[in-house]
């Protein structure tokens, strides 16, 4: 069994993913609670809602509130190479997912 991390939940929810200190902080929380093996898939999405909103609202990745390089200090995290990584971003147009994907890509590390 395994569980899901959605970046703008996290980010909603109050947990600081922006900054790398908060991003360690909050993954090695979860990683005392449930463990970080668990998380299979990320639902990884920037947010246009606020840190600790409590309002769920996707952003294309890099464009939200979590922003840039935030979003690639994730990607790249070594605690989640296992999982699999999910866009779950605004599609406004066929070209938005490629478009989103190609800025992923961008961001992972050779």
């Amino acid at each position: 069994m395994g569980v899901s991390l959605d970046t703008a939940h996290t980010f909603e929810s109050g947990y600081d993913i922006k900054t790398k200190a908060g991003l360690e902080k909050t993954l090695k929380k979860f990683d005392k609670l449930i463990g970080l093996d668990k998380i299979k898939v990320v639902h990884f999405n920037d947010s246009i809602s606020g840190f600790g909103s409590h309002v769920d609202r996707h952003q294309d990745i890099g464009k939200g509130n979590i922003g840039p390089a935030a979003m690639k200090r994730i990607i790249n995290h070594k605690g989640l190479r296992g999982a699999a990584f999910i866009l779950e971003t605004p599609k406004n147009t066929d070209k938005d997912d490629k478009r989103n994907l190609a800025v992923v890509k961008k961001m992972l590390k050779a």
